[in-house]
């Protein structure tokens, strides 16, 4: 889950720019909700690759800023 004033879906352009991907985790929500939420693909990769995909993930995080939502938006 990303702190209040992120929005998973408002990210993704900035992680995929960065090389990485998720699932905004909106998806997988039923009711209005997981707007800060976020669904990543870990068991196909070596911990290399999820090493520096994470190092990626938090340079998108870092270069999105709170701009990246909306402290508006649902958990």
């Amino acid at each position: 889950r990303l702190p209040p004033g992120y929005g998973s879906t408002e990210l993704l352009p900035y992680a995929q720019a960065a090389g990485v991907s998720y699932v905004p985790g909106r998806q997988f929500f039923v009711a209005d909700g997981g707007h800060r939420h976020l669904r990543l693909s870990f068991s196909m990769y070596d911990p290399e690759t999820l090493t520096d995909g994470a190092r990626r993930l938090a340079e998108a995080y870092r270069a999105a800023g709170p701009s990246a939502g909306s402290t508006a938006l649902p958990g």
